[in-house]
């Protein structure tokens, strides 16, 4: 008897792991291509008439007040955002480059960008 709950406590903390490594796994496959789009090398590299219309967009969803973070939802998540000027909810936004999980944005402009 002894042996069968030391067996089912082995089971049991087995499943727990390897679900967990499971959805590790399957984050990884989807979170690490949109990072890999943010990572950019030094993105002031680039030619400021193009990098306008290549920067991906989001809205944001708790208002930023600098110099504190607020947040926006990017390609269906949430990510800590800063800004080097006050944006509000609902506006949308241009991701500038990524920090760790801090997002650096700034408020998208479509005069300017055409």
């Amino acid at each position: 008897m002894e042996q069968l709950i030391g067996f089912a406590i082995f089971v049991g903390i087995a499943v727990i792991v390897g679900t967990w490594l499971a959805g590790l796994f399957l984050e990884c496959i989807g979170f690490f291509p949109f990072c890999w789009g943010l990572a950019k090398e030094n993105p002031k590299e680039e030619n400021p008439e193009t990098s306008k219309l290549t920067l991906p967009t989001g809205v944001v969803t708790k208002e930023i007040i600098p110099p504190g973070q607020g947040e926006i939802k990017y390609s269906g998540s949430f990510w800590q955002a800063v800004a080097v000027e006050p944006i509000p909810e609902e506006t949308i936004v241009q991701i500038v480059e990524r920090k760790g999980l801090i997002i650096h944005v700034r408020p998208f402009d479509a005069d300017k960008e055409l």
